[in-house]
């Protein structure tokens, strides 16, 4: 099955990748380059959460815990837009302090919109 990460990165504004395929969604072309079909209305607020992390991600007051809780939301969405065209995995960023040590790095969106963590991220020297 078909695995779709979300997670922020900088740059155009990336936010999404599909396993073995790199890079399939941005703020600037959404989805549109990929198979999946996704609601203009998802791909905007994707968009402005993208655009939310580029703007203030590395400012020491940045609010992650509501950062994640969007993107999980979105993530949810993004899971109820595609049902099973592919498994749905929100990943926080290396940018939020609290992934170096958090046991819930990656969460992957099930069917009924539950949350599962996945693994924790395994570091080089860890």
């Amino acid at each position: 099955m078909r695995v779709i990460t979300i997670m922020p990165d900088f740059g155009l504004g990336p936010y999404a990748w599909q396993r073995g395929e790199g890079l399939i969604a941005d703020a600037v072309t959404g989805f549109r380059l990929s198979e999946f079909k996704v609601s203009p209305e998802l791909e905007a607020e994707f968009a402005d959460w993208i655009d939310w992390f580029g703007g203030g991600a590395l400012n020491p007051d940045f609010s992650w815990q509501a950062f994640h809780w969007l993107g999980i939301d979105l993530s949810r969405k993004l899971k109820a837009e595609l049902g099973d065209q592919a498994r749905v995995i929100y990943c926080k960023p290396l940018e939020d302090p609290a992934c170096w040590t958090a046991p819930d790095v990656e969460i992957e969106i099930l069917d009924d919109g539950t949350l599962k963590p996945i693994k924790r991220r395994r570091w080089a020297n860890s």
